[in-house]
């Protein structure tokens, strides 16, 4: 009996898993002469995977854009480099504001 419970519940966990799509989101700062990162991985529905990728550059005011990895990962960056890490930071909290704003259901 308990054999079957955490075999079912392993079934759930990785079935959960397989509808959601991977996020990374990824801010590049200046770091003296050279160009640094900040980033945040997460996870979104898988059915609104395909609205970030043409919508992202859109909802953010051409701010932040999005494309798919060569790994399968939905990749959102700024496309201009920020001043600071600390305004990297922010950015990244703000690329997930946005994706959060427009893909609740």
């Amino acid at each position: 009996m308990f054999h079957s419970k955490v075999l079912l519940l392993s079934i759930l966990l990785l079935a959960s898993d397989v509808f959601a799509a991977r996020i990374n989101y990824s801010a590049k700062y200046k770091d003296g002469d050279k160009i640094a990162r900040t980033s945040k991985n997460a996870q979104v529905p898988d059915d609104k995977e395909q609205s970030i990728l043409d919508h992202m550059k859109t909802w953010s005011g051409d701010k932040y854009e999005a494309t798919k990895s060569k790994f399968n990962f939905i990749q959102v960056t700024n496309v201009e480099a920020a001043a600071s890490k600390g305004k990297a930071s922010e950015e990244v909290q703000e690329m997930q504001s946005i994706v959060a704003k427009n893909i609740k259901e």
